[in-house]
């Protein structure tokens, strides 16, 4: 067990140059004990070996946009089994074009290095879904339509939206690929004395990375001489996972995949598709307790071209 103090610093502007633009500093630094190597040295004091640093820049009506954002971080964390280190910096740009209609556009640019893993092969798999040890550089759109009633509890309504993401190494990162994301919900009451909503969903991902050579490595990571291999993989963070209380319900978290995105232990590797179906009944019960009917179906793919509706697997149930 260690005790080490934590400190803060937080500082804004509001309105910047009588514009209503804000710019915001956060920052965060912990001094953790300095252990030295040899059980039976002496403590080395305190390093600075655990920092967080954000900057925000936000602008209104900037070129007709409704929203302009730019996020700095930089941070080093240190975890029980491993330690992190990650750069970042995205560029938001959001416009409403009608009450219901929003678009939105993004570049990004995050490198995550990890170092000091004690981990197993699946714990480390894990680790990589949260921070990808390569470079990521790329732009996205999103599109969405909002007719709900209501955004915590609807009634009735739509919500559409798509989105899109291209990765490049041309654009100063170590990877490639295209990605898409659609999704629709629908809400309808039905005919009654009693508030019963229909609620559905369905959602589609399609991705595809882009061939690169890679040098293999040994178990240590170190490179094994011989020419390259070409690898055509997403990144495990930009992969596609189901199961659990958000997709479908009745599996485990992320535990949903058709047999060549799961391992022989049997720990999900994620694929490049997903389709998930979804439709429940909520009913009133008594006061703001509620009780719902669902069906869940769809299935993780690991290629697009993989994608057979006779693999989705299912699962119903209910739930308060």
């Amino acid at each position: 067990i260690e005790f080490a103090p934590r400190g803060f610093f937080d500082i804004g502007r509001r309105n910047l140059f009588g514009e209503n633009r804000s710019v915001n500093l956060y920052t965060r630094v912990s001094l953790r004990p300095n252990a030295p190597q040899d059980p039976d040295e002496e403590d080395n004091g305190f390093a600075f070996s655990e920092y967080r640093v954000v900057g925000t820049y936000r602008q209104p009506r900037w070129f007709g946009a409704n929203d302009f954002i730019i996020n700095a971080v930089i941070e080093q964390g240190v975890r029980t089994t491993y330690n992190f280190a990650r750069r970042g910096v995205n560029v938001d740009v959001v416009r409403r074009l009608t009450p219901a209609v929003r678009v939105s556009g993004r570049y990004s640019l995050s490198s995550t290095r990890t170092f000091d893993e004690q981990l197993s092969e699946e714990d480390q798999a894990t680790i990589d879904r949260l921070f990808p040890e390569v470079r990521v550089s790329g732009f996205s759109g999103a599109l969405a339509r909002d007719t709900r009633d209501d955004l915590l509890d609807p009634t009735g309504g739509t919500f559409l939206s798509g989105e899109g993401s291209l990765a490049a190494r041309a654009l100063g990162g170590e990877v490639g690929f295209v990605k898409t994301y659609v999704q629709g919900f629908t809400f309808h009451r039905l005919p009654g004395r009693r508030p019963v909503v229909f609620a559905s969903r369905a959602a589609l991902g399609l991705a595809n990375g882009f061939p690169r050579e890679v040098q293999p490595t040994d178990a240590d990571g170190n490179p094994i001489p011989g020419p390259p291999v070409v690898v055509d993989d997403m990144p495990a963070s930009e992969r596609f996972f189901a199961g659990g209380d958000t997709t479908i319900r009745g599996f485990a978290l992320d535990s949903v995949g058709a047999p060549n995105t799961i391992t022989s232990t049997g720990f999900p590797t994620g694929g490049n598709a997903v389709l998930l179906l979804n439709g429940e009944l909520r009913v009133p019960v008594w006061r703001d307790f509620g009780a719902v009917l669902f069906v869940d179906g769809g299935n993780v793919f690991r290629r697009v071209n993989e994608i057979d509706l006779g693999e989705l697997r299912g699962s119903y149930g209910f739930g308060l």
